[in-house]
């Protein structure tokens, strides 16, 4: 249990920095930030079901492996900060934006998951 949760807390301290690195690169401005969370979110969701095929399902490696990797992933990513640039579209009145985001969100981290595997089981 206590090597669970360090490998979970080494993975998500290594994705936060990660994240933290990332952001540093901004390609939207501020008034488009939710573009910038966007593309890290899909970056993650990429990430997740390429690194997870390869480790998992190729190398072989144990759930140990999987914990790290969620970890890290879930530093990375950030679905709180989706959901209050949400909110905050939904209070200037930004309806349509915030949907669009919402739909692109779920709908192309699942295809990049799907692509990120795809690609794994491809190269490896």
């Amino acid at each position: 249990m206590i090597k669970n949760i360090i490998l979970i807390a080494l993975g998500g301290a290594l994705g936060s920095v990660c994240r933290y690195f990332f952001s540093l690169i901004t390609i939207f401005g501020p008034s488009k930030m939710y573009i910038n969370t966007l593309i890290i979110n899909i970056v993650g969701c990429f990430l997740m079901g390429f690194l997870a095929t390869i480790f998992l399902n190729k190398l072989n490696h144990n759930a140990l492996t999987y914990l790290f990797l969620t970890g890290f992933c879930g530093g990375f990513t950030t679905f709180s900060t989706f959901a209050f640039e949400n909110q905050k579209m939904m209070q200037t009145n930004q309806s349509l934006e915030s949907f669009v985001y919402i739909i692109l969100s779920v709908f192309l981290g699942i295809a990049f998951v799907f692509i990120g595997q795809k690609l794994a089981q491809y190269l490896v």
